[in-house]
């Protein structure tokens, strides 16, 4: 399958329970031992070759337990 071209303007907005600049993404291990988490975007303008992507939101809460990179995610709820 061909690669499509894509391109998104959007804004971003993440939280966790960390301290401010959340260690897990330098792959460190979390401050309180687990990182629960909210990650949202909201695109602004984009398009995914010929499909328009515009005003479309997404979000996804998760719970880590230990370092990111560990993959010992242990709950996670992505928006449809």
């Amino acid at each position: 399958m061909p690669a499509k071209e894509w391109q998104i303007e959007s804004r971003y907005v993440e939280y966790c329970n960390c301290d401010y600049g959340c260690p897990c993404e330098t792959m460190a291990n979390p401050t309180q031992g687990h990182c629960t988490g909210l990650v949202t975007f909201h695109i602004d303008r984009g398009n995914c070759g010929d499909v328009r992507l515009d005003g479309l939101s997404c979000r996804h809460a998760s719970r880590l337990v230990g370092k990111l990179a560990g993959d010992r995610q242990v709950g996670s709820a992505p928006s449809p």
